[in-house]
């Protein structure tokens, strides 16, 4: 899927540092990302991948008032916990891929982030 987005080289090594910002102090780095490369599609890129895991861990924690109910709060507070640590892990293989200059989803919930648009895919790349 990453292929259909035609982010040019250019993009990629001007906006490396960038990329990797938004993944840094949600929603602050996704914010500046957001502001200050509007126009670079591989932080755009970058911006959803960081997007798509702040909201997984936002609805995470909704979860955890559930957590103040005796035995079921347990299995949830194990659940959120579990979700907290691939939530993590995510996170550093997203924000590794911005610095780096990788374009490829994360693993698991990446997909997800090309809903929201912020680097809409290049028509012309699309094989119908």
């Amino acid at each position: 899927m990453p292929e259909n987005f035609n982010i040019s080289s250019s993009d990629i090594e001007s906006g490396k540092a960038m990329g990797g910002i938004a993944y840094l102090f949600e929603p602050i780095g996704f914010l500046i990302a957001l502001i200050s490369s509007k126009d670079n599609r591989y932080v755009m890129y970058h911006a959803q991948q960081a997007l798509i895991i702040m909201i997984f861990w936002v609805i995470g924690n909704i979860f955890w008032v559930a957590s103040v109910i005796p035995i079921i709060g347990w299995l949830i507070d194990i659940v959120i916990i579990l979700g907290d640590i691939v939530l993590l892990v995510l996170w550093i293989m997203g924000m590794v891929n911005g610095f780096t200059g990788k374009v490829e989803p994360v693993p698991l919930i990446g997909k997800l982030a090309f809903k929201f648009n912020l680097c809409k895919q290049d028509s012309s790349a699309l094989i119908e």
